[in-house]
């Protein structure tokens, strides 16, 4: 089982998930991320567990996972199933969907 590798764009949505729970429910903050993290690695057993977007030239897959009603993880999958986080999406916001 290879380890899950996190892009600095993936880790800055963490940070702001984390913020935002924080300000409007910090009881809840921790207990969610370990969530929406446990969910994540759950990638490194199961790499194309979510649905494919679309497939890059060089064979690298673009998938997306649903975390919870709120959120969904964008991910790619490269030769050697070696997963890499590219963004966490919260489905209650305008954020861009990563291409």
């Amino acid at each position: 089982m290879k380890p899950l590798k996190w892009n600095a764009t993936a880790l800055g949505d963490l940070q702001q998930i984390a913020e935002y729970l924080r300000e409007r429910n910090p009881a809840t903050e921790q207990a969610i991320m370990g969530i929406l993290i446990a969910k994540a690695d759950q990638l490194t057993r199961m790499p194309r567990s979510g649905q494919r977007r679309f497939t890059r030239p060089n064979g690298t897959e673009i998938r997306s996972f649903l975390l919870d009603k709120h959120h969904r993880l964008v991910y790619s999958v490269s030769v050697g199933d070696i997963v890499t986080v590219l963004q966490v999406l919260d489905l209650r916001s305008d954020q861009d969907f990563y291409r």
